[in-house]
């Protein structure tokens, strides 16, 4: 019944995901730097730092990470890149909606 009436505005909801200049994409990076072994704990102080300045200065939070050496030294920039590829991260929406939803 919800998703009966449920309007979506793909164009919107772009609009929104790039307001937050990148940050959605901040924990693949975290988990990624992890994989690549550098310390969690590193790892997630680099991250959030650079999200929260994201946020706070509206700048892209791939720049700022593109831009620290300790992250830059595990992840090199064609990997960085490819973990803010949108439709990479929505490859298994159909799939997922089609499982919620039944059809």
């Amino acid at each position: 019944e919800v998703f009966a009436a449920l309007e979506i505005f793909p164009k919107r909801m772009l609009e929104n995901i790039h307001l937050l200049q990148g940050v959605v994409f901040s924990q693949p990076v975290l988990l990624k730097l992890i994989e690549k072994g550098l310390s969690r704990d590193v790892a997630y102080s680099r991250v959030q730092a650079h999200a929260l300045k994201a946020l706070d200065e509206r700048v892209p939070f791939l720049d700022l990470l593109l831009k620290d050496k300790a992250i830059t030294s595990v992840l090199k920039d064609g990997e960085l890149r490819a973990i803010f590829n949108l439709d990479a991260c929505l490859h298994q929406v159909d799939y997922l909606f089609e499982k919620v939803l039944g059809k």
